[in-house]
């Protein structure tokens, strides 16, 4: 054991015996009792990311229900804050709590320190109201920060994972990799793997740092970087950094929902299919659908997922193999004002390496709607690629239509005004592409959503060419 772990250890037992003890309440109030402790024993290490749980209690002994706020304040070394939204109701602003006569209110807050300046103490307690910083109520509580002064170091190997096994074996080591730290999202130390693959930055004050990797070799994927804590203890010492070739190169995906239209808040059952093409078992696969939120897709909850569920232990494909899984979902409650219900998934075995992820092609299917929307848009000829309708640019006396995604087929058509302008008006709500007739190619190719009740996507600017031929 180091000589700065022993003392980490010593720190550590000496704020068990002391840091959650209570201090005599400096109460302005004798019916409120307020106790706080921290429930982690740390050490902890300073920095807005390290979260530092607490627990609070509050207890009425009056004979009256009491109205409290919450509020924590430092009293000396490192600046404490308690994140917002973890007081509930007794946060300022906000309705504050009430608490009933003999009743004691418990709260699992999360705090953070900002920066080192020192132990922290702290004083927390409740208030009679929001706008008086005097407390009726409060304790004191500390808790074990790594001193900032402490340092550690940064190192590793990068490696080409060639035969997929997650272990760096002789000949797999990557040179020549360009990684940089930052601190804070600012620029701190850069360094370039060597010829064995291996990096170092040494004598990195404690804290939390981003390390980055450069460009990989081609074909390869390298994360896109690791969040690091440095706590002295080494933690990051002994770094393996993964250079790997895409799922999507092993990985073949397709999901298929069981009908072609639904009713709004309908049972929906999701048909994923998985193949492993590839020379090498595949493991720890898991789903990432719906990564943006989108209101109208299948709503499924983690267990539907079973052994593809996000957060879980993934399922494993052997070569050649193919596995079938079912997946039970809903459609949105709200799908008659979206027209469609949307699948988009797609899966990986290791967050870092998304970009690499095997993309499900995206489904649809209608929902039953009588409701409409209207949508506009304006048509040019962008001759200077700046992406704005500059004079006479715009392409009159056009026809377009808005051809549905689901069925194919054309709900409703536009023909251009004096400036390029399209209105539709009355669209049955759906998803829809822009269809050109006339000499005219569109560049870009995205949908519109139609909504009711003024929600609709813009179509926005179309822009074309002249047709070739």
């Amino acid at each position: 054991m180091t000589v700065f772990a022993r003392a980490i250890s010593v720190l550590t037992a000496l704020f068990l015996l002391l840091g959650g003890l209570l201090v005599a309440p400096a109460s302005a109030d004798d019916t409120l009792r307020v106790s706080a402790s921290v429930t982690s024993a740390g050490p902890f290490v300073a920095g807005n990311r390290e979260d530092i749980p607490i627990r609070f209690s509050v207890t009425n002994t009056g004979t009256e229900a009491r109205r409290l706020w919450g509020a924590a304040r430092s009293v000396e070394g490192s600046p404490f804050d308690i994140r917002y939204g973890t007081w509930g109701d007794m946060e300022r602003p906000g309705p504050g709590a009430v608490v009933a006569p003999g009743e004691t209110k418990t709260l699992d807050l999360v705090g953070y320190t900002t920066s080192w300046a020192g132990q922290p103490r702290v004083t927390i307690g409740v208030m009679t109201s929001p706008q008086h910083w005097e407390l009726a109520a409060a304790t004191e509580f500390t808790f074990p920060l790594v001193p900032g002064d402490v340092t550690d170091r940064i190192a590793g190997v990068v490696f080409t994972d060639a035969n997929e096994n997650r272990v760096l074996d002789p000949g797999e080591e990557l040179p020549g990799i360009s990684l940089k730290v930052e601190k804070d999202y600012k620029p701190y130390r850069e360094s370039v793997s060597g010829p064995d693959g291996r990096f170092s930055f040494t004598d990195v004050p404690v804290g939390f740092y981003d390390l980055n990797y450069g460009k990989a070799p081609a074909g390869l994927l390298l994360p896109y970087n690791s969040r690091l804590r440095l706590d002295g203890t080494g933690t990051a010492a002994e770094l393996k950094v993964r250079a790997r070739r895409p799922m999507s190169e092993s990985l073949k995906a397709s999901v298929a929902l069981d009908r072609g239209s639904y009713g709004a808040g309908d049972s929906a059952r999701l048909l994923v299919t998985l193949t492993n093409t590839g020379r090498y078992p595949l493991t720890e696969i898991k789903a990432g659908c719906d990564r943006y939120g989108a209101a109208q897709h299948l709503v499924t909850t983690p267990p539907a997922w079973g052994e593809l569920a996000y957060g879980g232990p993934g399922a494993a494909i052997k070569p050649g193999q193919t596995r079938v899984f079912r997946v039970s979902g809903t459609v949105p409650q709200r799908g008659d004002d979206y027209g469609i219900v949307s699948v988009a998934c797609d899966f990986v075995d290791d967050e870092a390496y998304l970009d690499g992820a095997a993309q499900a092609p995206m489904v649809y299917a209608k929902v039953r709607s009588t409701k409409t929307g209207d949508t506009s848009g304006e048509i040019f000829h962008d001759k200077d690629g700046d992406y704005t309708v500059d004079e006479g640019e715009a392409v009159t006396n056009t026809k377009v239509g808005l051809r549905d995604v689901v069925t194919g087929r054309m709900a409703a058509f536009a023909t251009s005004g004096p400036n390029g302008k399209l209105d539709f008006t009355k669209v049955p709500v759906g998803r829809y592409q822009a269809q050109v007739f006339g000499p005219w190619t569109r560049i870009d190719d995205y949908y519109v959503d139609v909504w009711p009740n003024q929600g609709s996507m813009p179509l926005g600017a179309l822009r074309v060419v002249p047709r070739q031929g």
